[in-house]
C-alpha cells in the first residue's frame, strides 16, 4: 500500500479478516502518507456472505474503483471446503 500512497493516492481501501492488523496498518502508514486516507473493509473470501456485506460497504463509501489488487495465499493447509460449499 505505501507504493500506491507515495504515488499520491487520496485515498485506499484495502480488505482483510483481521480488524486488529488493520487498524495496526493504518496507524503505521498514516504516520508516513498523512495525506492518503486508509479504509479498511472487514472481507473473509471463503465467505461468500461476508464478500456481498464487503461490496456493499465499499459501495456505500464509493463511486468508483480505479485499481483492484487481490493478493491471498493460504500454504500447506489441508484440503477443504468453505462455508458455502
Amino acid at each position: 500500500m505505501g507504493l500506491i500512497a507515495s504515488a499520491g493516492a487520496a485515498r485506499i481501501f484495502f480488505s482483510g479478516r483481521n480488524e486488529k492488523k488493520a487498524k495496526d496498518v493504518i496507524t503505521k502508514l498514516s504516520v508516513e502518507y498523512p495525506k492518503t486516507e486508509f479504509v479498511f473493509i472487514q472481507c473473509d473470501q471463503a465467505n461468500l456472505a461476508s464478500v456481498q456485506e464487503a461490496a456493499k460497504k465499499f459501495l456505500a463509501q464509493s463511486d468508483r474503483l480505479d485499481v483492484l489488487m487481490a493478493n491471498a495465499g493460504i500454504m500447506a493447509l489441508p484440503a477443504n471446503t468453505t462455508k458455502d460449499g
